[in-house]
């Protein structure tokens, strides 16, 4: 038997406050994890903080950068009553201005924030909540700005997006290398005003000469501060998602305020390029594939001490065709499908370059339904007259032609639907842009699919050897509801296990909080998720402060 501390270090990995979601096309109950108590936190901070200090190992430079704004630029909203304790934060566009930065050319204007956020996000609150956030989160400071009384801060991802284009084009004028970046944008824990972080990694001596040159040149609108990482930045990101929930909880509710995350493409994938290589030889030589980094994982020294890594999905992704890991699909189904994308997407191309507009994968996907919904009032034959390869695309982006086109235009399926027709357009892309399957005969096609398709299967089958050994060890009571979650997950476990859990998760949480003492005075804005009968047995994070 293993011991109760290992146990609960293991348990404490499932989230006990999650909810069964019905599985519409297996017909099957799932549980999903909540995604915000201590346990759910954890993980993705842990999560996070590997891959920034496994990137970090790999760059030369680390550089940390935090924006902020002034009281003129800070994005505004006002908060409004509905009546019932509802609420709506309304955003309106903001008043144009332009900056002048020195080139060596003279004189150039910068255009910079985004000037066309135009929404609504209605939420339900108690009065006083409202009150205590007005008065705690008013842009008029101890009344210094007396004609933004009634405004307050939001998050806007457009402005650090528009600041990172200009940082990455003035980058080019120094090095051609693939700069990484980990952004943040998080809010104040005092007066929850907007700012972001950010994490450069690169390997230029001559750019990090010039850094703080172009940092400062790029952000015109607020403080800006940059240092060079000391070889903390995993246990800093930590931080970052913890505090997330010691905001009030309405800025979480929308994801145009919410705060957020977000890695640049292929982020610390380049410990992987030696298995890539490695995959590609064996494959064109026709030997044993190596399937070992992809399984097992690399080891990178990180911080003087050894770290197993493990491919990322995008990693997995461009190597090993997804859709191989359902069973049910053939090898010749699968170079069906990844033929009939490819002209699609090819198709796809030139058409948006003869109307002169920006071809993405995103777009493109919106296209499809827009043209798709167009025949709505048309007959199930006139449906079906669309061209095969586009049929096969929706077909496996599991968008039915005779129900889901079928309905009235919703701007809320619509999106589904095109995110749907997305996902399965950049996975297919990103395997062929690594193996070039359309340049293969038929038969190198099949046997590369092959391949995939037994990578998938040795992995379920390590996935679920290594749960079987760890519940070989467990007690007897824990082997169900380890195995078949559900929303009365804790209901039934024992006391002591569901105490252990709870504290182990609560004692990891707090310890990578980032400003933990002044984001515990915020608890009063944290809404509880779990429900009422578990309060005496499983401490809320809004609770358990100490």
């Amino acid at each position: 038997m293993l011991p109760s501390d290992q146990i609960h270090k293991e348990l404490s990995k499932t989230c006990l406050h999650g909810k069964n979601v019905y599985n519409k096309y297996t017909g099957q109950m799932m549980y999903q994890s909540c995604g915000k108590c201590e346990a759910c936190l954890s993980r993705l901070a842990s999560a996070r903080s590997i891959k920034v200090g496994v990137q970090a190992s790999l760059s030369k430079y680390v550089m940390f950068v935090n924006l902020s704004y002034d009281t003129y630029h800070v994005p505004k909203c006002k908060i409004y009553s509905n009546g019932d304790n509802n609420y709506v934060l309304v955003v309106k566009p903001r008043v144009k201005d332009y900056f002048y930065y020195e080139t060596s050319e003279g004189q150039k204007r910068l255009k910079g924030l985004s000037y066309d956020d135009d929404f609504r996000v209605e939420f339900k609150a108690d009065k006083d909540y409202i009150e205590k956030f007005k008065k705690q989160a008013n842009l008029n400071v101890k009344g210094r700005y007396p004609y933004l009384k009634d405004f307050y801060g939001y998050l806007s991802r457009k402005d650090c997006q528009l600041f990172m284009k200009r940082v990455r084009k003035q980058i080019r004028n120094y090095t051609d290398e693939k700069i990484h970046t980990y952004v943040v944008g998080e809010y104040g824990p005092v007066h929850f005003r907007p700012h972001f972080h950010i994490l450069f990694f690169f390997n230029s001596d001559k750019l990090a000469q010039s850094f703080g040159q172009i940092i400062h040149s790029c952000w015109k609108f607020g403080r800006v501060d940059w240092s060079q990482s000391r070889g903390d930045a995993e246990s800093y990101v930590a931080g970052y998602v913890n505090s997330y929930a010691r905001l009030p909880y309405h800025l979480g509710s929308s994801p145009k305020i919410a705060p957020f995350g977000r890695f640049s493409n292929h982020f610390a994938e380049s410990c992987f390029d030696d298995a890539k290589q490695a995959l590609r030889d064996s494959f064109s030589e026709q030997k044993a594939p190596v399937f070992a980094p992809f399984l097992n994982g690399v080891t990178n020294l990180v911080n003087g001490r050894l770290l197993l890594t493990r491919p990322s999905r995008s990693c997995v992704d461009s190597c090993f065709f997804r859709k191989a890991r359902d069973g049910r699909l053939s090898s010749h189904e699968l170079l069906h499908l990844i033929r009939a994308v490819c002209h699609v997407v090819e198709q796809g191309k030139r058409f948006f370059v003869r109307d002169g507009l920006n071809y993405t994968f995103l777009n493109h996907a919106r296209f499809i339904v827009k043209a798709c919904k167009s025949f709505r009032y048309q007959k199930r034959e006139k449906l079906l007259s669309l061209p095969s390869r586009l049929v096969t695309l929706l077909y496996y982006s599991r968008v039915d032609l005779t129900q889901d086109i079928q309905h009235y235009k919703n701007p809320d399926e619509d999106e589904a639907m095109a995110q749907s027709i997305y996902r399965v357009i950049l996975y297919t892309m990103r395997f062929e842009r690594f193996w070039k399957i359309s340049k293969m005969s038929y038969h190198e096609g099949i046997r590369l699919l092959d391949m995939c398709r037994e990578y998938y299967r040795l992995l379920d089958y390590q996935y679920l050897r290594q749960k079987m050994q760890f519940l070989e060890q467990c007690e007897e009571d824990l082997l169900d509801f380890y195995l078949h979650p559900t929303e009365s997950f804790a209901d039934h476990l024992p006391r002591t296990i569901v105490t252990g859990i709870n504290q182990y998760s609560l004692e990891r949480y707090q310890k990578a909080i980032k400003h933990r003492e002044i984001n515990d005075l915020n608890i009063q804005f944290v809404k509880p998720f779990i429900p009422k009968k578990y309060e005496k047995t499983l401490p809320l994070y809004s609770q358990s402060v100490s």
